[in-house]
């Protein structure tokens, strides 16, 4: 969990703070790309991350907490 934080911090230094699910997953196998998305979940969980998705489907906003 510490490396995709670590990875955040140093991906993420615009104005907005945020990275898109699909900027981070990109040409990435299914496995990883599931494996990421439940990293993400466990990261909220933990309120290190926020997330946000505008609609079912739609890409999800990942900033720091």
């Amino acid at each position: 969990h510490e490396a995709l934080v670590a990875g955040l911090e140093a991906a993420a230094p615009g104005a907005s703070g945020e990275l898109s699910f699909k900027q981070i997953t990109h040409n990435s196998r299914r496995r990883t790309v599931a494996k990421t998305f439940f990293e993400l979940l466990v990261l909220k969980s933990h309120s290190m991350l926020d997330l946000h998705q505008d609609a079912p489907f739609a890409d999800i906003a990942i900033s720091l907490a």
